[in-house]
This record gives structure tokens, sequence and C-alpha cells, in this order.
């Protein structure tokens, strides 16, 4: 791994930032624009209770919509497109003083878990199955393969480093534990749900609970696997970001004032 001289490691850095941002926002703008005008093509009915049951036309605009906002690929996009556009605007080399605010580094954490685990999740769980047709062979597999390598490599490459820390990981928890209240409350009120595996009006609430909990402590070792990485990859950077102290976010109310 080659990591860029000092004096231009700040300025590529956040080029390739800007980068993977612009690669998650493209995706995401394309599949809300397709999704609102009908661009996508009708798919085949499946067994169980999921999305994709909407009337065709203006009519069926903002629940096609809705859906879309619904799975957990488009949550992760969404992410990782805020997280590195986020680190545009206040790049690492900025935090010289005083620690990354923990909401920023929990932020990018959470962008590298929940893209690493929709490309996962894809890849064994859905993808498999799955018959891509129309615009969905375009914006499919730049969701669940293009933005999860292009920010993955992104972060191994530009950084930033030493941002991880048990309060950035426990901070990271809360977006995808929304996602799942937001899931759930909805496809109780429609009967319908993003994926099979989420489908409580089939199996039942149990199943589907011990489906999460597992898809959690997953996460969880995805970040931890970050964490390693992160601290591998500090040997071998010849230009590290500035290294504030961070212990004093080891703390939940540290940051309560940034």
């Amino acid at each position: 791994m080659v990591f860029l001289p000092s004096s231009r490691h700040a300025v590529i850095a956040r080029r390739i930032h800007g980068v993977v941002a612009i690669t998650a926002t493209a995706g995401f703008l394309a599949v809300i624009i397709l999704s609102a005008s009908g661009g996508f093509l009708p798919q085949p009915a499946q067994p169980g209770h999921l999305l994709g049951t909407n009337p065709e036309g203006p009519a069926g605009m903002w629940s096609r919509v809705w859906d879309t906002l619904t799975y957990f690929t488009v949550w992760s996009n969404i992410i990782v497109a805020v997280a590195f556009w986020v680190m545009v605007a206040r790049p690492a080399h900025g935090y010289v003083d005083s620690p990354p605010p923990l909401w920023q580094r929990s932020l990018l954490l959470d962008a590298l878990m929940m893209i690493t685990v929709t490309a996962i999740v894809y890849a064994t769980l859905i993808g498999p199955s799955q018959v891509l047709e129309g615009w969905s062979m375009l914006t499919n597999p730049w969701q669940h393969i293009v933005v999860p390598v292009v920010a993955v490599a992104g972060w191994v490459w530009a950084g930033p480093r030493r941002w991880i820390d048990r309060w950035a990981i426990v901070g990271s928890l809360l977006l995808p534990m929304i996602w799942t209240v937001f899931m759930l409350i909805r496809g109780a009120a429609i009967t319908a749900y993003p994926y099979a595996f989420v489908d409580v009006a089939t199996h039942g609430m149990g199943p589907v609970a011990v489906m999460i909990v597992a898809i959690v402590v997953f996460g969880l070792l995805v970040m931890a696997s970050y964490a390693g990485v992160d601290l591998f990859l500090q040997r071998f950077s010849q230009a590290p970001d500035p290294q504030p102290d961070l212990s004093a976010t080891d703390r939940p109310d540290a940051t309560a004032t940034r």
C-alpha cells in the first residue's frame, strides 16, 4: 500500500473522497428518478409480502419512491454519499488542535459498515435469485458492487486513519436501528417488506428478529474488522492524518457540546 506524501495527501485525499461521494450520489439519484418516473420494469410476482406492487404511472409515483427509500441498500448509499461529502467539507487535516467530533467519525464508520453489509448480504442472500432487466441492469450493480468497492477503496487509500474507537462503533448503530424501526413499522402498515428475510407477515416476528440480531452482530464484526484494518494501515502511512487525543471522546458526553 502506498500513501501520498504529506504535502499532497490532504488535497488528493479530498479529491478521492469527492469521487466516492459523487459515485454514491449518482446511484441514489438515478434510482429515485427512475422510481418516481416509472422507469423500472415491473418485477414478477414473488412469494410472500414484498415491496413492488404499485400502480403504474403518476398514480404510483409516491408509493414507488417510498418503497425505494425503504431498502437498506438505498440507505447505505445515501449514508456513503453524506459521509464522504462531509469529508470533503470537513477534511481530516482540519482537526489539528481538537479531535474530530463523534458524529462525524460514527457517520464515516456507519457508511463503511452499511455499504459492506449491503454488498455481502446482496451477494449471498439476494443477488443469486434476482433477475435483472432494463435499468436495473445498471443501477443494481452500481449500488451493490460499484459503490461498495469505491467507498472501501477510497477509505483504504485516503483515510482518515485513527477515527475508529469504541464510541464510534456504538454511535454507528444508531442509523441501522432507525432503518430497522422504520422498515418494520411501514411494513406492518402496508403488509409489504423490502426483503424476504424481514417479511414478518410471512415468517413471523420471532424468526425475523433472530435474523436482524444476526445481521447486527455481523455488522459489529465488520466494524471491528475495519478497526483492525485501520491499525494495520497506520503502519504503512508515510503521511498520517493529524492524531489528536481521542481519549476525551471515550465518554458519551464528551462530544455533547461539539
